[in-house]
C-alpha cells in the first residue's frame, strides 16, 4: 500500500485533508469447496477526512470517499470489470517526533463499504455485500508543530 495525504487547520488543533491511496494484493475465493484463483487486485481510494486531538500525541480521524476496484484481468466476478463504491473510514495515529519538522506516525485504521460486481448481479446475485477492512501503517508526516 502507498498513501499520500495532506492537511490544513480548520480551527484550534483540527485538520481536514485529503488522502489517496492504492493497495494490491493477490486473492482468491472459496466455493463449494472449490478454490478460485481471483488473480491481482489493486484497489484505489481517496478519502476527505477530519482529525483533531485525544491526548498530546494521539489524535482521531474520521473519513467519507470511495474505493475502486481494478483487477488485473476482467474474468470471473469481475468480467465487467470492477466497481467503485461509497467509504467511510475512521481510526486514530500516534505521532513521534524525530526531526524539528518530521514525525514518525503509527496509524490504526478501520473502513467500510458495500461491494458488488455487475457480473455478481448480471448472475442474480442482487445483494451487495459488507466489506470491512483494517490497516496498521507506519510512515512519515510533516510535524504539527
Amino acid at each position: 500500500m502507498v498513501a499520500f495525504g495532506g492537511s490544513l487547520p480548520v480551527g484550534t488543533g483540527f485538520r481536514a485533508g485529503l488522502e489517496a491511496a492504492v493497495a494490491s494484493g493477490s486473492f482468491h475465493a472459496t466455493e463449494n469447496d472449490v478454490d478460485t484463483d481471483l488473480g491481482t487486485l489493486r484497489t484505489g481510494t481517496l478519502t476527505a477526512f477530519l482529525e483533531g486531538p485525544v491526548v498530546e500525541r494521539l489524535r482521531w480521524h474520521v473519513g467519507l470517499g470511495g474505493i475502486a476496484y481494478w483487477p488485473s484481468e476482467e474474468s470471473g466476478i469481475f468480467a465487467r470489470g470492477g466497481p467503485t463504491s461509497f467509504l467511510a473510514a475512521g481510526g486514530a495515529d500516534y505521532r513521534y517526533p524525530v526531526h524539528a519538522q518530521w514525525d514518525v506516525i503509527a496509524s490504526a485504521r478501520y473502513d467500510y463499504h458495500r461491494f458488488t460486481t455487475d457480473e455478481l448481479e448480471a448472475r442474480g446475485f442482487s445483494h451487495s455485500q459488507g466489506v470491512g477492512r483494517v490497516s496498521l501503517t507506519v510512515g512519515i508526516a510533516r510535524g504539527l508543530r
